[in-house]
This record gives structure tokens, C-alpha cells and sequence, in this order.
């Protein structure tokens, strides 16, 4: 049996077309949020809908419908998160995972559990100025997103330990393609390229890792063919390509048949604003979080905060290939 959490969200609803492309739909369970109302959550049960698959409603942080979740799956595809990190409460993340290892457990060698985690967990760390790869040190992440990500790391590889199962871990970059979420990191540097906004024309310094929706699907299915030896802990960081926001702007302008010209602020400038929104970021328990949330958010623009590469996952699928964003940046717009 194989079970994904988060499969009608926007990385779950393309990962389990891959699924049913290789599996029976009836090996496949599928578990969603409570909350039906939303027009993704819509269409995601739509997507299991026409594919035969069958899914239960749960809530992972009061665990309420994981009596519904099978035991003892062969693969788990853990995806369900809270991405929204001006949201405070993160807890879905940690606690939303114990309850769901509760659920299916006490796992065993047979089970390879995928998890995908987020490279907000790495923002922090001794230099910025390199990329970080699955064997740089940490330092506390600088969102409660982060923070909750990397205790979830924490927890999953003592889980892996005591009960054997393989454990592959997947840190996402931002991920782009098509539907991206309303509001987000894609959807506002859209419409401020529409707009002719000057931000988006400003020189951005900071670096962030980017990788395409249906990569990510297709590593995972790749991955989970490959599984670990049982007790083993594997990162990976899927990414081949790293922009500064500047970047990310000219590929839109270019597709909107746009001039762009960079308006370029002095690195001193730069320095000091990252400098800020670094410390700012960092008083997290005495300042409110819309504060610290976005001065976390700039400092991302100024910093390498957010600049990965991987060193594992090409000896791991050596074979893969990677869409750039320009290739198929008309989906974000």
C-alpha cells in the first residue's frame, strides 16, 4: 500500500498522476485536509476523483480521521505542510507528523518513508555567501516555518532509527509552475512585472534556489524506487539552478515581451538592510510575528539565504535533468 498526505495541494496533486501512472489506483490511499472549500482543494479531490483514488478526510494536528489511514504502508509520501509562513502557528509540521507516524506505525524495514521538507530550515547558517548542501551545519532557522521543518527532520530520523524504517528526505526550493499559490512568492513578482512595479527592477543580492513543480514529482517517484538500506537517513536538495530576484524579473519581463532596466541600489545599501532584517528577524520571541515574518521574507532578497545545491542527488539519479526556468517560465505567467 502507498499513502501521500498533502495529495491535492500543488506538488501532491502532480506527484500522484505520476503514482497512478505506475501503480494500481487501488494500491494507492490518499489523505486530505478536513477543509474542502478552497478552490485547490476542490480541484485536488477532482484530480483522485478521476483517477480512482481514494482518499479520507483528516486533520493531522488533532488527528482527527487517522483511524482511516492504513497501517503500515510500503511507501508514505509525506507532503502535507502549512507553507504560509505568515501564519505563526506551524505545529501541522512536528506535532502533525507525530500523530501521523502514530497512526500507521509502529513502522518497520519494509516501509520507506519520503518526507519533504524545505530549505527554509537552512537560512541560517555560519556563511551565506556559499550555497548550503545537505552536509552544511545549521544554525536555528530564522522562521517558526523553518524552525518547525528542521524539528521534523529531528524527529523522523529518531523515528528511523527505533522502528527501521528507510527514510528519504527531500528539501524543496521554491517551486514554480503552474498554479502557484494566490498570493505568494510567483503570483506577487508576476503582478508587480505587470504593474512595472520599481521594485521589481531594483538589483536584488541574494540568491534563491528555484526547482519546477513536476521535477519534484518525478524525483520523488525516482527516489522512491531507490530506497534507503532500513535505518538509513538520506537529504536531498533537488536544485540545479540558483537566481538573484533580478533574475527571476528579467525571464518575466522577457516573457512579457518587456523592456527591463536595473535600477541598482549600492552593496552598501544592501548590507545594511539584510543586516537589519537579519537581527529583526532573529527577535522572534519578543516582536510580533508579522514583523519578523517579513523582515525574515527581506532578508531572503539581500542574503544567500536561500541558495542550495545538492551533492548527493546526482549520484543518486544520475540521469536526471532539471527544467530551467526560463524553459517554461510562461506557466507562472
Amino acid at each position: 500500500m502507498i499513502l501521500v498526505t498533502g495529495a491535492t495541494g500543488f506538488v501532491g496533486r502532480r506527484l500522484v498522476r505520476k503514482l497512478a501512472e505506475i501503480y494500481p489506483a487501488r494500491e494507492i490511499v490518499c489523505l486530505v485536509h478536513v477543509n474542502k472549500d478552497s478552490q485547490l482543494e476542490i480541484t485536488g479531490r477532482d484530480n483522485l476523483d478521476n483517477l480512482g483514488i481514494t482518499y479520507h478526510e483528516v486533520e493531522l494536528v488533532s488527528g482527527k480521521g487517522l483511524e482511516y489511514a492504513p497501517k503500515r504502508p510500503s511507501k508514505i509520501f509525506h507532503i502535507a505542510a502549512l507553507t504560509d509562513t505568515s501564519i505563526p502557528d506551524h505545529s501541522v509540521n512536528d506535532i502533525g507528523t507525530l500523530n501521523l507516524l502514530d497512526a500507521v506505525g509502529p513502522l518497520d524495514e519494509e516501509t520507506h518513508f519520503l518526507y519533504t521538507s524545505t530549505i527554509a530550515v537552512s537560512d541560517n547558517r555560519h556563511d551565506t555567501s556559499l550555497p548550503c548542501t545537505e552536509t552544511t551545519d545549521l544554525l536555528r532557522p530564522l522562521s517558526e516555518y523553518g524552525r518547525s521543518k528542521l524539528r521534523t527532520e529531528k524527529l523522523l530520523r529518531e523515528a528511523s532509527d527505533s522502528q527501521g524504517f528507510s527514510l528519504s528526505m527531500i528539501r524543496l526550493s521554491a517551486v514554480w509552475g503552474q498554479g502557484t499559490r494566490k498570493g505568494g512568492f510567483f503570483d506577487k513578482a508576476v503582478g508587480m512585472a505587470k504593474s512595472n512595479s520599481l521594485l521589481s527592477l531594483l538589483n536584488y543580492p541574494g540568491k534563491i534556489s528555484y526547482v519546477y513543480v513536476n521535477d519534484i514529482a518525478d524525483i520523488l517517484c525516482q527516489l522512491a524506487i531507490h530506497p534507503p538500506a532500513p535505518r538509513v537517513q538520506e537529504m536531498y536538495i533537488p536544485t540545479d539552478e540558483s537566481l538573484a530576484l533580478q533574475d527571476l524579473f528579467q525571464h518575466i519581463y522577457a516573457e512579457l515581451d518587456k523592456p527591463y532596466k536595473k535600477l541598482n541600489l549600492p552593496h552598501l545599501v544592501w548590507s545594511l538592510g539584510a543586516a537589519i532584517a537579519v537581527s529583526i528577524s532573529k527577535m522572534d520571541r519578543w516582536l510580533p510575528h508579522r514583523l519578523t515574518n517579513f523582515a525574515w521574507q527581506m532578508s531572503l532578497l539581500a542574503t544567500g539565504g536561500y541558495d542550495n545545491k545538492s551533492e548527493f542527488l546526482q549520484h543518486r539519479l544520475p540521469l536526471f535533468t532539471f527544467t530551467k526556468l526560463h524553459q517554461q517560465i510562461r506557466e507562472l505567467i
